[in-house]
């Protein structure tokens, strides 16, 4: 019969034990190092935008969307909005751009 106390007892050490060498190896590979950002995007650019006015002007309302996060590989999400990056953001957008399509004028700006 198994002594619960001592398969609780072996449970807890090798919880602490796995739990010590996460935060070791944790502490040798360091933070990643992030870029601080001086400046904002400058949403006056165009180019800054994935949507502006998308739909026309015959549009009643304006629908401001904002894409769900598109880098998640990195925690500098999205630092870099590079070509590649910016075509995740539309694809990401486009999937949800049906249900505004008909009635609404869309805006939805590039972050980082």
């Amino acid at each position: 019969m198994i002594n619960r106390k001592r398969l609780f007892t072996a449970l807890s050490v090798l919880l602490a034990l796995l739990l010590a060498l996460s935060g070791a190896a944790f502490a040798e590979g360091g933070e990643e190092k992030v870029e601080v950002l001086e400046t904002a995007l400058d949403y006056s650019d165009r180019s800054n935008w994935a949507y502006f006015a998308e739909g026309g002007e015959e549009k009643s309302a304006d629908v401001f969307l904002i894409a769900p996060l598109v880098d998640t590989r990195s925690y500098a999400n999205s630092l870099d909005l590079n070509d590649k990056l910016k075509s995740r953001f539309i694809a990401t957008l486009d999937a949800q751009r049906g249900i505004y399509d008909g009635a609404c004028r869309l805006y939805s700006p590039y972050y980082r």
